[in-house]
């Protein structure tokens, strides 16, 4: 349950969050490392915790109000330091490997600026 909840659950939002930031904002380098890279981050870890608090508050495990007051909150951190994380090492691929990172291309993001 632990592997789907953390592994699944992150897998689906983030591809989820990927596919819908693709499609709203334009093609552009800034957008794809600020937009999917820094803000898909963490609000994937936002979101994989709140499914976590979710789960053991339907479970009856623990009250929704001790949920989020005492577990939450450090999935907003989480989410943060997920956010600064990714960014940069995404910036760093982008810019000196971009063939390791499969959803960028040179001529989608950068062609024509």
């Amino acid at each position: 349950m632990n592997v789907l909840l953390l592994g699944g659950l992150g897998v689906f939002l983030s591809q989820g969050l990927y596919r819908v930031f693709f499609w709203i904002f334009p093609r552009h380098f800034f957008v794809y490392i600020f937009i999917n890279a820094f803000l898909g981050s963490a609000l994937t870890i936002i979101g994989v915790g709140f499914g976590i608090c979710a789960l053991l508050a339907l479970a009856g495990a623990y009250s929704w109000d001790y949920l989020v007051e005492e577990y939450f909150v450090y999935f907003l951190l989480l989410g943060f330091s997920e956010a600064w994380l990714s960014g940069m090492v995404m910036t760093l691929f982008v810019i000196y490997r971009p063939n390791w990172v499969f959803t960028f291309d040179d001529t989608r993001y950068l062609a024509g600026k």
